[in-house]
């Protein structure tokens, strides 16, 4: 892990903990994914540390991805309809991240970034495997198999 990983880490993770307490969510493991509008973390637990979040419909899962929101970026009101629209979309058959609510039934709560002297919004979803499609894209020089991605892209 490099120096600014390191600082990064170091100074989101005491957040990203304060949020997945609110979440009750006891984690056996919190990483570091990436630092870019979001702060993004993978959060795993055993099932008997899920504590409400497994009760809250995310039952069975143990792996999670907890964002911190920039400040500024986007509203609470706008990170709640992100919310209605990926519930909305799970509805209609698209695999999403399920998202995760709180014990008392907030999609978000709101951490303090001690190192940055700043608060966030912090929300948690289930964990989905996958790649991202810009890394998919530079695998392949083949025109037939970006223009099949792009194909599933648009259908969705």
């Amino acid at each position: 892990m490099s120096d600014a990983a390191v600082t990064a880490a170091e100074a989101f993770t005491p957040a990203a903990r304060q949020a997945l307490q609110a979440f009750a969510i006891a984690p056996t493991e919190v990483t570091l994914v990436t630092v870019s509008e979001n702060v993004t973390f993978r959060v795993v637990c055993t099932a008997a540390t899920a504590g409400a979040a497994a009760i809250a419909g995310a039952a069975g899962a143990d792996v999670y991805v907890l964002r911190l929101h920039r400040p500024g970026y986007h509203s609470l009101g706008e990170l709640e309809s992100e919310r209605v629209w990926i519930r909305a979309l799970g509805a209609a058959g698209i695999a999403v991240p399920v998202p995760v609510v709180a014990p008392d039934g907030r999609n978000y709560v709101q951490v303090f970034v001690a190192a940055h002297n700043e608060h966030r919004y912090a929300g948690l979803a289930r964990w989905t495997e996958g790649q991202v499609l810009e890394e998919r894209l530079r695998e392949s020089q083949d025109v037939g198999v970006v223009a099949e991605y792009y194909q599933q892209l648009g259908s969705l």
